[in-house]
């Protein structure tokens, strides 16, 4: 009998250095599940809060195109709570043609180490055809600048 393949290693979490953008999320009490820590919803939430700020900051929602999320994933590290206030962090790690990849990282007041990593797939497409468009110019760069 062969032996069974070992998993491969999951990559280290990134430092809260690593994150370019980032706002503070007061948790509220509604955040937690039954079992007391913050609920995964609410990572989620977070998630979608500082990438809709980064777009907000960087004046792209451009009327004739959006993006879609095609993917989101999750890594959980350690737990947090009510009445926390957490940094949430955002980053690029992969820039295509039409498409791209945010990493966000929570983290508790103090630490380096992200209590959860979310990860976002966007594609980026032209609200009347619903067919991925290029990015360009002005999102390109503050894509770019945001690895």
């Amino acid at each position: 009998m062969s032996e069974p393949t070992p998993a491969p290693a999951r990559p280290e979490p990134l430092p809260r250095s690593a994150y370019g953008f980032t706002i503070e999320v007061p948790t509220a009490y509604t955040d937690q599940d039954t079992n007391g820590h913050i609920n995964n919803t609410a990572y989620y939430r977070f998630a979608d809060t500082v990438i809709a700020l980064f777009r907000m900051r960087h004046d792209l929602l451009a009327e004739a195109r959006t993006m879609v999320t095609v993917e989101n994933g999750a890594r959980y590290l350690s737990e947090t709570h009510f009445p926390d206030v957490l940094t949430v962090g955002l980053r690029v790690d992969r820039l295509g043609r039409s498409s791209l990849t945010y990493r966000i990282g929570i983290f508790q007041a103090g630490s380096d180490r992200p209590a959860a990593e979310i990860t976002s797939a966007q594609v980026w497409i032209d609200t009347v055809t619903r067919r991925p468009v290029a990015i360009d110019g002005a999102m390109r760069q503050a894509l770019e600048a945001a690895m």
